[in-house]
């Protein structure tokens, strides 16, 4: 079980590593707990005025004004992080930052940590590919077919209501049923799937050590 062990580490060194971690890490706690705010403040105030001043507001155009502000909010994280390392990542594209700053306190962690060591690499990365071998399968939620009868099943659905003069409240309620039922599903799936993603991002970051560490050796 001793490789079990070492991924412990390599999953410890990944929490370590993450974007609220090193933003706290580096000083910025206090940009974080403002952007955050920023964030929950404008979120449940759009959904105020929204329930209470402008009834037939676009939900679209709602939820793009907070996504807007989430993407704001994450330029500033990259930007401010990105500043941290200017050294190590002069010439690199600002949203290709994240994963280099990632891999260079990966880099540091691992090299302190008394339990894991270059060579120890290629068992690592082999016990993962092992790991994950697995029959093919069809994702239903992510599967082309699923997405047109569901885009197709809304429109008619719109399309009736709208025809047959239907109450606008209850168009309206449908609607965001609709909505958030698919968002719970989205939510669902990216939960399913984020220990499939960081276990990719930490093979990801083990084959760079790997390239550095044989680039050192020639």
């Amino acid at each position: 079980m001793q490789q079990v062990k070492l991924w412990g580490e390599i999953y410890k060194i990944h929490e370590e590593t993450n974007r609220i971690q090193l933003l706290k890490n580096n000083g910025h706690t206090k940009l974080l707990y403002i952007c955050v705010a920023i964030y929950a403040i404008f979120s449940i105030s759009v959904f105020f005025f929204n329930v209470f001043f402008f009834k037939n507001a676009n939900f679209f155009i709602l939820a793009m004004a907070i996504f807007l502000v989430a993407m704001t909010i994450n330029i500033i994280f990259t930007f401010t992080l990105s500043k941290d390392y200017s050294d190590e990542l002069k010439g690199q594209p600002l949203f290709s930052t994240p994963k280099y700053i990632k891999f260079i306190e990966f880099k540091k962690r691992f090299e302190s940590n008394p339990n894991l060591s270059p060579e120890k690499i290629p068992l690592l990365l082999e016990w993962e590919e092992v790991r994950n071998m697995q029959f093919d399968s069809i994702n239903f939620l992510t599967h082309p077919l699923t997405l047109v009868v569901i885009s197709a099943f809304l429109s008619i659905l719109l399309t009736s209501f709208s025809s047959e003069g239907s109450d606008i409240k209850l168009l309206i309620v449908v609607y965001y049923i609709f909505m958030a039922t698919m968002f719970s599903f989205w939510a669902a799936y990216d939960f399913i799937t984020s220990s499939k993603r960081r276990n990719f991002e930490n093979t990801r970051l083990l084959r760079w050590l790997q390239i550095e560490y044989q680039n050192q050796m020639v």
